[in-house]
């Protein structure tokens, strides 16, 4: 390949980038084109600048790799072969130390699964805990229930009730309510809405049946 068929394939590149890719998507409004060129979304606009900086953090990176394996290349003088692969994979040293990272990796990962797993198990479901807001002496008179992410309602229970029984509580909202002096007691979101529904269940058959409907049971 001469030096001037490079310079234009290169040339094409460049346009096709920097150039094309972006007027398509700026046309079509179709930004998930971008994801189908390349595996990672940095683009959610068609903006040059975003581009080169793309491609100027990939040339950082594969630059060095291109210019290592062409010089892996060069074991024997003035021609290009993967000789110096071919006794790297042949040498015996190669082969304990290469075997003896696998094994090593391998059993880290089963180590590291036969105690995260268990622990991350006993602390999410054995253990009990509790997060709140507020002060843990404060006398309540009225408390409010919202199952499953009820953090939306801060606003209009503080006021109206001393503390707040939901799920999902984030930093900010819980910020929120501390400010309009309510207190938050943050539940697992499954405790709330799984709690809330089978009391609402059996007041919901009682009620029926008092209207003569009749309810199966979950058994039945």
């Amino acid at each position: 390949m001469t030096r001037s068929s490079k310079l234009i394939g290169v040339a094409v590149f460049i346009v096709m980038v920097f150039v094309v890719i972006p007027f398509l998507i700026g046309v079509t409004g179709r930004k998930d084109f971008y994801y189908t060129l390349t595996s990672v979304a940095l683009l959610s606009i068609g903006s040059a600048g975003v581009w080169l900086t793309f491609f100027i953090g990939a040339c950082y990176f594969i630059v060095p790799l291109i210019a290592t394996f062409d010089f892996s290349l060069k074991m024997k003088r003035g021609e290009r072969s993967f000789e110096a692969y071919r006794v790297v994979f042949a040498s015996s040293q190669f082969q304990d130390t290469f075997t003896y990272s696998v094994v090593a990796a391998i059993c880290t990962i089963i180590i590291g699964v036969l105690i995260v797993v268990p622990t991350a198990y006993w602390v999410r479901l054995r253990v009990p805990h509790l997060r709140f807001t507020g002060s843990p002496d404060r006398v309540v008179k009225r408390a409010a229930v919202v199952p499953g992410s009820g953090a939306s309602a801060i606003d209009a229970v503080a006021g109206r009730a001393d503390v707040l029984l939901t799920g999902d509580v984030k930093f900010h909202e819980a910020d929120r309510a501390a400010q309009l002096g309510l207190a938050i007691v943050d539940l697992p979101h499954e405790v709330a809405e799984g709690t809330a529904v089978e009391r609402w269940a059996d007041v919901l058959a009682d009620a029926l049946a008092e209207a003569g409907v009749a309810v199966p049971s979950a058994t039945s």
